[in-house]
């Protein structure tokens, strides 16, 4: 079985998480309609520090488990972070939360998964410079075969 988990952060994007959310379960719903069987997939909402999230709405969200107590995953995906601010997403990559989620991103990586993330999140993937100013995103390698 292959898990995606979907790496969720406090006060991000409402739509980002839900459409998300709601691909992966159209995708196993068309696979069953058209192809038949089940897709061994599962997904998983996974936390940073606590056992829910709250989306930039107010919409509270069980997560499925922390990233402390994280199995190898297939599939990473970061939602957007629903930060449109530069000053602020500077102040968020520098704190104990980001640095967490960073850490489990590379560890994740370096395992095999394939890591992924829109908007604001794609700075989560960034390489800061000598001068930690955040000059360019690196995009993991997606194999497509």
């Amino acid at each position: 079985m292959k898990t995606i988990a979907i790496l969720a952060f406090d006060k991000l994007f409402d739509s980002s998480l839900t459409v998300t959310l709601d691909i992966l379960t159209s995708a196993r719903r068309i696979h069953r309609n058209f192809c038949g069987g089940t897709v061994q997939v599962k997904t998983l909402i996974y936390g940073i520090d606590k056992d829910h999230i709250s989306t930039a709405h107010g919409l509270k969200i069980k997560v499925d488990a922390n990233i402390s107590a994280c199995q190898e995953l297939d599939i990473v995906i970061v939602p957007g972070l629903g930060i449109t601010n530069p000053a602020v997403l500077e102040e968020l990559l520098t704190t104990k939360t980001a640095n967490k989620a960073i850490g489990f991103l590379k560890t994740q990586h370096k395992s095999g998964a394939i890591i992924t993330a829109s908007c604001s999140a794609t700075f989560l993937l960034a390489e800061p410079t000598r001068n930690n100013k955040l000059v360019a995103v690196r995009y993991f390698s997606l194999p497509l075969s």
